[in-house]
């Protein structure tokens, strides 16, 4: 499935974490806000809401987080 072009910082950042979409489901809220606020210190919009999106989309969308260049 292609990632909206919206949300391609945010899976960066989400892969950089060495998250893969079926883990980011599973976090607990200070796990998420731990990463939200990682995320505003980096100014990566849109993370929360493609968190949100992952979670929404009970398809897998990855199993393990692709390497970051």
């Amino acid at each position: 499935m292609k990632i909206q072009k919206e949300y391609e910082e945010a899976e960066k950042f989400i892969s950089s974490l060495r998250l893969a979409h079926v883990e980011v489901r599973k976090l607990e809220k200070g796990e998420l806000e731990f990463i939200y606020e990682r995320a505003r210190e980096l100014h990566i919009p849109n993370v929360k809401e493609y968190v949100e999106y992952i979670k929404a989309n009970k398809k897998i969308i990855n199993k393990k987080p692709k390497e970051v260049k």
